[in-house]
């Protein structure tokens, strides 16, 4: 009967301690991994993943993720978070990027942690390539003949297709005319005012 006793004791004893020797231990490792593409185009979004898992690969999920980038500003650089993202059942967060600087970046997946799990992380670099204008500006008032190739009436077809081609090429120079046609106006009245001038101090 003592020995039984003992044997209860004994294990509720070591049911006590479970608990104070987990909190001691601290939380449980959790391991990382993040995939990026290789190379992208300025100006697009790029698709990015980090999966999360503990310490035996098991994923973890609903846990946030947020993913920084390493950007500098003047001499001074700093990670900036771009975006964020939970975990689904295979423990993997995905979102997209814009990217709006050119050469090689770094990504970095963090997981912050909490009471029962530890923090990581995992960095990746993306080669980010120029590709198209990412800003286009357009005249607000398309003339006809000036800044756009004329075209004929209630239609949307050039009337001449190659000269609309080179339209862009060329569109300065109604522009030009015009103001030399301005000018030419204004010097030809300020001819006359002189010569009205003239004449009026002879007949005086």
């Amino acid at each position: 009967m003592k020995r039984v006793l003992r044997v209860l004791l004994a294990t509720l004893a070591i049911v006590a301690l479970t608990p104070a020797v987990a909190a001691a231990a601290g939380p449980a490792p959790t391991k990382m991994r993040i995939a990026v593409p290789a190379s992208a185009q300025l100006g697009e979004a790029a698709q990015v993943q980090a999966q999360v898992t503990d310490a035996s690969g098991k994923p973890l999920e609903g846990v946030l993720v947020t993913f920084t980038a390493k950007l500098g500003f003047l001499e001074a650089t700093s990670n900036v978070a771009v975006a964020d993202a939970k975990t689904d059942k295979a423990g993997i967060a995905s979102t997209q990027i814009d990217l709006r600087s050119e050469g090689t970046i770094e990504l970095t997946a963090v997981y912050a942690g909490d009471a029962q799990h530890a923090p990581s992380s995992a960095t990746a670099s993306m080669d980010v390539q120029v590709g198209a204008q990412l800003y286009a500006q357009g005249a607000g008032v398309k003339l006809p003949g000036f800044n756009q190739a004329p075209t004929s009436p209630g239609s949307s077809a050039a009337l001449l297709p190659g000269l609309a081609a080179l339209w862009p090429r060329f569109s300065g120079w109604p522009v030009a005319v015009v103001l030399m046609i301005i000018w030419s106006v204004y010097g030809s009245v300020v001819v006359t005012l002189f010569r009205i001038t003239a004449a009026s101090r002879r007949s005086a």
